[in-house]
């Protein structure tokens, strides 16, 4: 994804939201000692954007089924 649709797509929700987001550059999928070309990164980005991410939902699913079993804690 271009830096320019995120933050089109960040501008359509209310400035003080939460979100749950995570992204990476190319600099942090460099390791040390690999190189990474432009070339290479934006084809990896271009595969990677047709993959599904269901797992990340189920993680934040589940963050948020924990949040709720603990406030539930505090409050007894």
């Amino acid at each position: 994804m271009k830096v320019s649709s995120a933050i089109k797509y960040l501008s359509e929700l209310p400035p003080d939201a939460e979100i749950c987001a995570q992204w990476y550059d190319q600099e942090d999928c460099t390791y040390e000692g690999d190189t990474l070309t432009t070339e290479e990164w934006e084809l990896g980005i271009a595969i990677f954007d047709r993959w599904e991410f269901s797992d990340m939902r189920y993680l934040l699913d589940d963050a948020i089924r924990e949040a709720k079993q603990r406030l539930a804690k505090e409050k007894q």
